[in-house]
Parts: C-alpha cells; structure tokens; sequence
C-alpha cells in the first residue's frame, strides 16, 4: 500500500491529489486529502485521521507520498520508509512558505531511497522506480532534532 500525505495545512494540495488518484490507478493508495477540494475516484481516502491512526499506516505502508512537513516526514524517516516528497509550493498558492528547501536536503542526503517530485507527470515513473528497488533502509542522521520533535509530539498527543 502507498500512503499519500497533505498534511494539516489549511491550504488546498488538489495538484498532489489529482496527480497520484489520476495516475496510479493501478496501486493500492490510502489518501489524506486535508482541507484539499479534489476527492479521489480511484482511490480510499480521508481528510484526517488520530495521530495513532496515521502511524499505524505509516508503519504497514510500502512506500510514502508526501508533502514536506517536518513532523511527518520526521514520522515517516523514523519508519525507514522509502519516501516520494512533493513539496506545497508558494507559487501554486499551495503553501505560506515554500517546502522545497527541506525536500532538496533530504533527497540530496538520501538520494536512492528519498526522491524530490516537482513536476507530478513524473510521479508514475518515481513510484514504479523506488517499489522496485529493494534495499534495507535505515536513516541516520547526526542530528537528534527529528528524534527529539518526535518524542515531543508523541508526548503532546
């Protein structure tokens, strides 16, 4: 199963939603669509769910979509998921603040295993590439932040 995250941003992510339902007809995905106007056809979706709830599909999840919040991606690296991050982007009016910064570290650290997806055509040959690519993953960073905002969140939950 593909695990497809807007995060809780009041702001409208359809580009994301469109793309992925439109053009993985053929994979399992569970969509978070958030505050988005796009429902997908194809595919189950929901608008938010527990945080516990949302881990739980991380954890049984193959591989994530995701936009690049810090604290899901944190989640997500915590897991050793192989990631797909398609950043809200200011010039869709998609976000407040570009997320394109963080997604450009975390590929550039992880290149195999965490991939940068701007332009959403490409999506399909992403997902196909890191679900056929098998390795085992385990993210290691030298900084404790990611640990220490999860810790702080799974506290504050």
């Amino acid at each position: 199963m593909i695990l497809v995250s807007v995060g809780t941003s009041s702001m409208d992510f359809s580009r994301l939603i469109r793309a992925v339902d439109l053009s993985l007809k053929d994979y399992e995905l569970n969509i978070q669509i958030g505050h988005s106007i796009y429902e997908p056809v194809n595919h189950k979706w929901f608008r938010f769910i527990s945080r516990d709830e949302m881990e739980d599909l991380i954890s049984k999840s193959e591989l994530i979509i995701s936009h690049a919040g810090f604290g899901f991606l944190s989640s997500v690296i915590r897991y050793n998921k192989k990631i797909i991050i398609a950043p809200r982007e200011f010039k869709y009016n998609e976000a407040v603040n570009d997320q394109l910064e963080l997604a450009i570290y975390l590929n550039k650290l992880y290149p195999d295993t965490i991939k940068l997806c701007k332009d959403f055509n490409n999506i399909r040959s992403i997902v196909q590439g890191l679900l056929n690519y098998v390795v085992e993953i385990k993210y290691e960073f030298s900084s404790e932040i990611p640990k220490i905002i999860f810790d702080i969140l799974k506290q504050n939950k």
